[in-house]
């Protein structure tokens, strides 16, 4: 079965069996119209001792399981379509090579990841999988919506899967923006763990400063599998207290959590 195949089958599936763990997807940017399936799955038994014993096919695809979660790997011979990987790398601000990276990218891989009982397993076995990937020679760049990730950043921000903690920055985007005279922020990606993404609209504190809170606020959400409502107040003392309203997203489509920060 054709890599594309297998996606749309389980695309099918999922309108039968609504309660399935959503897909977790990934792009691999390439600077080569290869890649070195062998050193791919050495890496992954020597980082995280996770054996592949299939063989990739003839068309470039990789497809096998671990636990209960399926993975498709497939390699495409062309730069993601639709010049979207390098629209969205202009969204790392902290990588300022992202664009130029991404422009430079002459084919890649898909990296997908089905199945599971959870969210939480799916993208650990996924980040697991990508980070090794990532060490390939001719990779340059992860391309996970909405952003481009560094090579060097995610593999290094994975390793907090050894020490028991979940690998947030891997797993949510934070923007940050100035708006007036103060600054606003914004989460992408916790929907994906049905929880609803979090701004923070005007605040007087530094672009730093809401930016580790945002990555606080989220790390505790998806570890504690925390649910921020309406009305409610958050904090990390007794004294120190934050409204929580959810109304229509500002820099969001949909509604969205708001703390006063």
């Amino acid at each position: 079965m054709g890599l594309f195949n297998l996606f749309n089958k389980k695309r099918e599936e999922k309108k039968v069996a609504k309660n399935k763990v959503e897909m977790r997807i990934g792009f691999i940017l390439l600077d080569s119209k290869t890649i070195e399936w062998n050193a791919f799955i050495e890496n992954i038994n020597r980082d995280w001792e996770i054996s592949i014993s299939e063989k990739p096919t003839d068309e470039g695809q990789l497809v096998f399981e671990v636990d209960d979660m399926k993975v498709a790997c497939g390699l495409i011979e062309v730069p993601v379509p639709n010049n979207e990987a390098v629209n969205n790398a202009k969204n790392n601000f902290l990588w300022k090579e992202a664009v130029e990276v991404a422009e430079s990218h002459k084919a890649h891989t898909i990296l997908s990841v089905m199945g599971g009982d959870s969210h939480i397993n799916q993208s650990i076995l996924f980040t697991k999988l990508a980070s090794s990937m990532l060490k390939l020679n001719n990779v340059i760049a992860l391309y996970q919506f909405p952003t481009v990730i560094s090579p060097e950043f995610y593999t290094k921000v994975a390793e907090d899967i050894k020490e028991g903690n979940p690998p947030i920055l891997d797993w949510v985007y934070f923007g940050v923006y100035p708006d007036g005279n103060q600054f606003s922020g914004y989460t992408i990606g916790l929907n994906y763990f049905g929880k609803d993404e979090i701004e923070v609209i005007r605040t007087k504190k530094n672009p730093s400063e809401l930016y580790e809170f945002l990555v606080d606020i989220a790390g505790y959400v998806i570890k504690m599998n925390a649910t921020l409502n309406h009305g409610e107040t958050i904090g990390f003392s007794e004294e120190h207290k934050l409204k929580i309203t959810r109304s229509k997203g500002v820099a969001l489509e949909n509604e969205s959590i708001k703390i006063e920060f």
